[in-house]
């Protein structure tokens, strides 16, 4: 997985990524120098953790080994597991997160085993078990806005604030890696998740969604402008492919361009839409076989990586192989050609 992952509405990526650091609103609550000066201790207490966990099974060997050092990094205090009733019975509700020993949670915490996955529900159960919504019916329950949800290999910090949960991963293995994406990681996680974060009034999490949702409805009205400026990109792309070379009218007329324009925005568009869904889970991006094989969201990694001279020569792969364990595979992906245009009607 990616460092960090977002999904949902309530967290902007480019703001977290990008723009936290120097916001004049934040700088004085974040203490990137205290995250550098963890990041060794960190990468250690997780890469030990890793190696402990790799032959255990059980739920319980991911917070004695992982999360309660974790913790201790993080100043949490906890208090003892429980089960909550929800609409669907009695479900996990981890340990609650308190403060100064209030009977109050200000968030819950949920182990799983090493190995299982947050968005996968236990063998014989429905889908809707999965962990990682099975914690957001308990957070709702309480009326609780964050929870966490943990196994070996990735931290998510869940927000059920909105219309349908949202969250922030973290992967666990790039920060025990010791790398610079993996510092970037445990900076946010250190910054927005220790406790001093988490019981300051108002919540720096808060204050983070507040900021960050400013900035998306900024950029919302420059999208119309970006819009226009994709469109000649792509339709200049279809125009200089060379395959396109004996399929293009000699002379151009204002007449190919018009319905060439027409069917570059409503690419454009569908693109857009997609790209939105998977941001809000309308889409069934918590399943891996959307979420590897099919979703725009893994084409763009794709692009931004290793995948991206794969992409660009439109070599098709097995897009489930990374399901199987071996190498990622790469959907065929290239600029149109004039003569499939009309599949996109």
């Amino acid at each position: 997985m990616e460092p960090l992952t977002f999904q949902g509405e309530a967290f902007s990526e480019y703001f977290c990524t990008k723009l936290l650091w120097e916001d004049p609103q934040l700088r004085g609550l974040l203490d990137p120098e205290g995250a550098d000066k963890l990041y060794k201790k960190a990468s250690s207490v997780i890469r030990y953790a890793q190696r402990q966990l790799r032959d255990r099974e059980q739920a319980r060997s991911t917070y004695t080994l992982l999360l309660r050092p974790l913790a201790e990094l993080l100043g949490w205090q906890l208090g003892d597991t429980e089960k909550i009733a929800t609409e669907e019975g009695m479900e996990e509700g981890g340990l609650p997160l308190v403060f100064d020993g209030k009977d109050e949670p200000i968030a819950r915490v949920v182990c799983i085993a090493p190995d299982a996955h947050l968005e996968a529900a236990p063998a014989g159960r429905h889908r809707r078990f999965a962990p990682s919504l099975s914690l957001a019916r308990v957070l709702k329950e309480q009326g609780l806005d964050y929870g966490f949800v943990a196994n070996a290999f990735e931290l998510r910090l869940m927000c059920c604030i909105g219309t349908l949960p949202s969250h922030i991963g973290f992967d666990l293995s790039a920060i025990a890696e010791g790398t610079t994406a993996g510092l970037e990681a445990w900076k946010l996680l250190h910054n927005l998740l220790r406790q001093e974060s988490l019981i300051a009034t108002p919540r720096l999490l808060d204050r983070v969604r507040e900021i960050g949702r400013e900035h998306q409805q900024r950029v919302s009205t420059d999208l119309g402008t970006q819009v226009q400026q994709a469109v000649v990109r792509f339709m200049q792309g279809v125009l200089d492919h060379p395959e396109n070379k004996d399929k293009l009218p000699d002379p151009m007329t204002d007449e190919f361009l018009h319905d060439l324009y027409q069917e570059t925005l409503r690419l454009l568009y569908r693109l857009l839409f997609t790209l939105y869904a998977e941001d809000l889970a309308l889409l069934p991006i918590d399943m891996v076989t959307y979420r590897e094989g099919y979703s725009l969201s893994r084409l763009i990694q794709l692009a931004r990586g290793k995948g991206a001279e794969q992409l660009e020569k439109g070599q098709r792969c097995d897009p489930f192989a990374s399901i199987r364990g071996a190498a990622p595979g790469v959907p065929c992906a290239r600029v149109p050609m004039v003569g499939s245009t009309s599949s996109l009607q």
